[in-house]
């Protein structure tokens, strides 16, 4: 029995064996003029792939390279390429190329015209993906379903916040939801929608502001001006008591006449600040803002109204109950001005806190027939005619609405 260190020399005399046939072989010159009957070299040694000398594993062992096809092989090959052209369609420009492939006689040549070919077909198709992305518009039915859970989310009465991930959110939602047409590109589709959120959040924003100067009472107290909202969103959310907080809320913002590119980040600024205290601290803190409005824009107990106490409907649709889950999940954006109009983000993950934005309205709101089920109020405006900058986690883009009034950060 042989041991080991007699193994390892007798491997090792093979190898040296091997190396000395295979430097005599590639020192001699290979037979070239192959059978015309066979089509094979003279050689018995098989056609080997050598990948020791070099990294490109298309490079041929140095003894293939130095390979030429001899005329009678040239005829075969331009034969047999000429007679699989004619059952391509090719432009002219691709026959000329072809044609120049069958001339060619070096098998280096012929690689690299093949190599130089894959890597057009390549480059031809990374332009055409490029093209496809940037010219990629969601169709009718997609934005209107974009739309519908923008506006589902902004009038959820637990959205922990207006900007920040909010399109991140309405994005997963709709994947949540299975919704066809979506593109594998998020930057494609929040492209899409930073307009509608931008118009959006300004149709809320514009109502509480208009109604600030209404002179009757029973169409500027907080559950009429809701109800507005509520149905130019045409979205199936119940008018809660914790909606009526966050309206109040941002209507008191209103009336510190912040910059417009600056308003909604003050609003999350000011959500934020509520976030952090204890659950029984915020509620107090919103019931006092409510009141406020009340006494400024009027009783709610002169308007016709319902007061829900869980913002989704006995049968709400899937779609709606997966925006509610995600709602108080979003994450806030913090901004600060670096220029006239450019702004700096940092996202800042808050802690969760339980507050009275959950689903549950909470506490009373005074009325004089709080079971009505008639929402009153206008339509409203959608705001779709209006120009809106994008809205995403960047926070970085401004939107406008038609008049060129609010230039506000979403």
């Amino acid at each position: 029995m042989s041991n080991t260190s007699s193994l390892i020399a007798r491997a090792k005399a093979r190898e040296a064996r091997e190396a000395a046939d295979r430097a005599t072989r590639e020192a001699q010159q290979l037979p070239t003029s192959p059978n015309p009957d066979t089509h094979q070299l003279r050689s018995s040694s098989p056609l080997t792939w050598d990948f020791s000398d070099s990294a490109n594993p298309f490079t041929l062992a140095p003894s293939q390279n130095t390979l030429q096809n001899t005329p009678a092989a040239m005829v075969i090959m331009k034969s047999a390429g000429e007679r699989a052209a004619k059952t391509r369609k090719l432009n002219d420009t691709a026959q000329a190329d072809f044609a120049r492939f069958l001339e060619t006689s070096h098998s280096l040549e012929r690689e690299a015209l093949t190599h130089l070919t894959i890597l057009e077909v390549r480059s031809l198709l990374q332009d055409n993906t490029q093209a496809t992305e940037q010219k990629w518009e969601p169709s009718n039915l997609l934005m209107k379903t974009i739309k519908k859970t923008i506006r589902a989310f902004l009038v959820m009465p637990n959205l922990k916040y207006y900007g920040g991930s909010l399109s991140t959110s309405v994005i997963e939602a709709m994947r949540k939801s299975a919704v066809p047409g979506l593109p594998e590109d998020d930057a494609l589709l929040k492209d899409a929608m930073s307009h509608a959120i931008s118009v959006d959040k300004n149709t809320i924003k514009s109502a509480l502001r208009d109604s600030i100067k209404v002179k009757r009472t029973s169409e500027r107290n907080i559950v009429f001006v809701t109800a507005k909202i509520l149905k130019s969103f045409g979205v199936s959310v119940e008018p809660t008591l914790s909606l009526y907080y966050r309206f109040a809320l941002i209507r008191n913002e209103i009336k510190k006449d912040h910059l417009d590119n600056r308003f909604w980040a003050e609003v999350d600024k000011t959500l934020s600040e509520l976030h952090e205290e204890s659950a029984s601290v915020m509620v107090f803190c919103l019931e006092a803002i409510l009141q406020d409005d009340i006494k400024d824009y009027g009783d709610p107990a002169k308007t016709e109204f319902k007061l829900a106490a869980d913002p989704l409907p006995e049968r709400a649709p899937k779609w709606l109950k997966i925006v509610h889950e995600l709602a108080p999940k979003l994450r806030r954006v913090e901004t600060a001005l670096t220029g006239t109009k450019r702004l700096r983000s940092r996202v800042v993950n808050d802690e969760e806190t339980d507050d009275d934005s959950g689903s549950g309205g909470g506490g009373t709101l005074s009325s004089g027939n709080g079971d009505d089920e008639n929402n009153s109020g206008g339509g409203g405006s959608g705001g779709d005619n209006d120009s809106g900058g994008s809205e995403g986690e960047s926070g970085e883009r401004e939107g406008t609405n038609g008049s060129g009034e609010d230039n506000e950060q979403s």
